[in-house]
């Protein structure tokens, strides 16, 4: 083969060498999860921190998203049993329900509090998380909210931390 038939090769090479460096440095969703109690939210978050101990290089993105309501079990004293029911979001409750996993993740797992980073999503029908992973010099995750703030109706007062913390 002489030089002006490799020459092809060299670029096609260089081309899919390039290619795959720059696809690596994208943030790759790992999991995603919406309203779960508090065990189920523990194992995923294990599982986002198990992944960032892999790869200390690597960095955690859990994008939050408020919804137009959130689940609450209440005891119905007649029917003798707990019922779910919505209750419309305050302002602000999205982000305070997300500060308690943080901590589990930073005091639990050992995590660097630099490595993972909370970013607002903005509103979707459900409130949700999704968790993402990042290669350093990664661009963080871009969030893809459904809803505007104005679709969104607000009860009024502030959300008390019993509301929110499981036993971490």
């Amino acid at each position: 083969m002489n030089m002006k038939t490799k020459l092809p090769f060299i670029f096609l090479f260089l081309f899919v060498f390039a290619s795959n460096a720059f696809a690596q440095q994208e943030a790759r969703k790992f999991d995603e999860m919406g309203h779960l109690y508090c065990d189920d939210a523990k194992a995923r978050l294990d599982n986002l921190g198990v992944q960032l101990q892999q790869d200390p290089t690597t960095k955690g993105y859990i994008i939050f998203y408020g919804g137009k309501g959130y689940p609450i079990a209440v005891y119905n004293k007649r029917a003798k049993r707990y019922l779910t029911v919505q209750l419309l979001p305050r302002r602000g409750e999205a982000r305070a329900r997300m500060a308690p996993w943080i901590d589990y993740l930073i005091s639990n797992r050992g995590l660097d509090a630099s490595r993972v980073e909370l970013i607002d999503g903005g509103y979707r029908e459900k409130p949700m998380m999704e968790f993402w992973i990042a290669p350093s010099g990664a661009k963080p995750p871009t969030p893809t909210p459904t809803l505007t703030e104005k679709q969104i109706k607000f009860r009024k007062g502030r959300i008390k931390r019993s509301e929110f913390v499981c036993e971490v």
